[in-house]
């Protein structure tokens, strides 16, 4: 699993060494089309906007959001809507946003917790299990998995091993249903919740402990097949008035069941989705695209605006402090070290982000699930929302700016860029 060691202080005196464990090498892939060509070195810089909290709350925008992203439009700032949402395509979360707001987002701003799974190619030719809602199978299909099964996949195969649902026990046996062959399962990807959460808890530990063959009463609790998480979030805010459990409580459920069964934890090969790196790096292909469509300038900064201070403010603070060590260590012994040090499963690319952009800055606006109290610092409480793979660091959790909403927010970002130029 990776961890993350943020301290400033750390980075300011650390060996390459521990500048890399900061970041984890578990999530980074190697694919060339994130290879961008050179351009003209004009300042810039960029916006990440959360959704939910941010610019709506379930199915309601907030108020001023679409007036926010037009004063971005006329500012010609090349924008990601960088959100730990899911289970529905690039296309769909687009076109059910820019209904919500009434402002026009393009397909190619969107960066779902599950986008940067595009990257791992690697994956691409294993055959995966996938547990989460609606059309998330095709959509992982449209990222060049080649063998992908759900969860009704593995029910069909292997029938005995749905036994909660009294109503749903032995239903394909009595019916007379042939019983389907299915490949052992190479990988297992957690996308967000699902709806029958006791059938894939029950399924996905069944594979977990037999290598992904649960044909017979041999398990192994040694070693497991590779799990790769999206979107971590305990909570997430949506119209009703407390915050709701999200997929990270589904894993704390699955990786509590594994513990318990086999005496060992369940070891993530990979995390995405905020607060890990790999979605800001995707992010950042993606705005850097944009502005390859113009060729006009280069984005050295970005600012991340955000409700939740354990994702959006933790994710973009601990991503600066990789930006800035990145920045100020020699770029070929980055990639060399990952290289040689990495404890990916093997077939796993080591990392290659070599970033173009030096620094983010984190907004926090209160509209959704979080508000920070400037007279109280945090402490070691704030991590108890957090995945347990994330190292607490305190100071991470603090915005760099604290606004009361998303047309503050944008205010502030161009009134401080102006008075950079």
């Amino acid at each position: 699993m990776s961890f993350y060691l943020t301290s400033r202080l750390i980075f300011q005196q650390s060996k390459l060494s521990d500048v890399l464990r900061f970041c984890g090498v578990r999530f980074f892939c190697d694919n060339p089309t994130l290879r961008l060509s050179q351009r003209p070195a004009f300042p810039s810089f960029g916006v990440l906007l959360d959704i939910d909290g941010v610019l709506v709350r379930g199915r309601k925008p907030i108020p001023g959001a679409r007036e926010a992203l037009e004063m971005l439009r006329q500012a010609e700032v090349p924008s990601v809507f960088l959100t730990n949402g899911g289970c529905e395509s690039e296309k769909e979360a687009a076109e059910r946003l820019s209904d919500k707001i009434g402002f026009e987002v393009r397909e190619d701003q969107m960066v779902l917790s599950h986008t940067p799974l595009k990257m791992f190619n690697w994956l691409h030719k294993k055959h995966v299990l996938i547990s989460g809602q609606q059309n998330i199978k095709e959509i992982i299909q449209g990222y060049g998995f080649t063998k992908v099964s759900d969860i009704e996949d593995v029910r069909k195969a292997y029938p005995l091993l749905d036994m909660v649902d009294r109503e749903r026990r032995y239903d394909q046996i009595n019916l007379g249903i042939p019983v389907e062959e299915l490949p052992p399962i190479e990988a297992v990807l957690l996308l967000g919740e699902p709806v029958r959460w006791e059938t894939n808890l029950q399924l996905i530990v069944d594979l977990l402990v037999t290598s992904g063959s649960p044909s017979s009463s041999s398990t192994t609790s040694n070693e497991h097949i590779p799990v790769i998480a999206v979107n971590t979030d305990l909570l997430y805010m949506a119209e009703a008035p407390l915050p709701r459990f999200g997929h990270g409580a589904f894993l704390m459920c699955l990786e509590a069941l594994y513990k318990k069964l086999t005496g060992n934890k369940l070891i993530y090969t990979a995390l995405l989705g905020k607060p890990n790196l790999a979605s800001y790096q995707y992010a950042e292909h993606c705005l850097l695209n944009q502005v390859n469509e113009s060729s006009s300038s280069q984005i050295n900064s970005l600012y991340a605006i955000g409700d939740n201070l354990d994702t959006d403010i933790y994710g973009a603070n601990m991503c600066n402090e990789y930006l800035k060590a990145f920045h100020e260590t020699d770029k070929d012994r980055i990639i060399n070290h990952f290289t040689r040090t990495s404890v990916e499963v093997k077939g796993n690319a080591a990392m290659k982000w070599m970033p173009e952009v030096r620094r983010i800055e984190s907004i926090l606006v209160h509209t959704g699930v979080s508000s920070q109290d400037g007279e109280n610092p945090p402490n070691s409480e704030g991590a108890r929302f957090q995945h347990r793979d994330i190292l607490f660091q305190p100071h991470l959790r603090r915005a760099c700016h604290v606004v009361d909403d998303v047309t503050a927010a944008v205010e502030l970002i161009l009134k401080m860029e102006q008075g950079c130029s």
